[in-house]
């Protein structure tokens, strides 16, 4: 029921501002390669022919969700809130804002969030190992059971039904870029919001509780269709933000 089970989390990146983040995303991808087993065209002139990293948002997720497990003794709670300070007052000294579309709402001084409509098949074609990529908007990509079509990036709009214009629009392109997925057996269709901005927002505040107890608030949204390659990236900034606040905490 969230943006990221929908996507095949090909690593690409939109803006060069985040390449900082992209790239450590990229490096630990390529430590998770070498440690764990991988149970795991066209009329165009030009092309680029490359490698990366495709973090399957349904396999990626629940594997991420383990290693915490692991690793600490960790909580996963599903449940609304009004305020990022009501966490404070509940006695949370650290509050990470990565509520996607709401983020900016929660924050409280940020309307410049929007969703980017997105729609995508999943196909039978096991002959299709390579991903194509047009435009940042037509492409296919390769996942452990299926390849992935799309897409639509239709910014401001928040409908998740998929229509038969939808359907015609993304064939359309598609195989004017390769035809010889024609035919290819649909096997499901899913419809998603990228929470987008302008930029993202990675931002570190030190706020005070109603029992005027200070906590760390960090701000960690806004990232479109990049989140899988900048999500790591962005966590080891907000790893830093959490050891300085400690650090500083240390010395008072």
């Amino acid at each position: 029921m969230t943006t990221s089970f929908g996507p095949a989390g090909l690593f690409r990146l939109d803006r060069y501002e985040n390449k900082a983040w992209a790239k450590a995303t990229f490096d630990y991808l390529a430590e998770i390669e070498k440690q764990y087993p991988g149970s795991e065209t066209g009329k165009h002139k030009y092309c680029i022919h490359y490698t990366a990293y495709a973090s399957e948002g349904r396999l990626y997720v629940p594997w991420l969700r383990k290693q915490c497990e692991k690793i600490v003794e960790c909580e996963f709670v599903t449940r609304k809130i009004d305020s990022l300070e009501e966490l404070a007052n509940e006695g949370f000294e650290i509050v990470i804002n990565c509520a996607g579309l709401d983020a900016g709402k929660l924050a409280g001084d940020d309307n410049s969030v929007f969703p980017v409509r997105g729609v995508a098949f999943y196909v039978d074609a096991p002959w299709h190992k390579h991903f194509n990529y047009r435009d940042f908007g037509t492409f296919t990509i390769p996942m452990s059971d299926c390849v992935l079509v799309g897409s639509l990036k239709q910014p401001n709009r928040s409908d998740l039904e998929i229509t038969d214009l939808d359907r015609d629009d993304i064939w359309k392109r598609y195989l004017e870029l390769h035809p010889s997925l024609k035919g290819a057996k649909v096997i499901a269709e899913w419809s998603g919001l990228r929470p987008d901005r302008p930029t993202i927002r990675m931002e570190k505040l030190l706020k005070k509780d109603k029992n005027d107890k200070s906590f760390l608030l960090i701000h960690n949204y806004g990232h479109g269709g990049n989140g899988f390659t900048v999500g790591w990236g962005c966590a080891l900034q907000v790893v830093e933000y959490i050891e300085d606040f400690f650090n500083l905490k240390s010395k008072m």
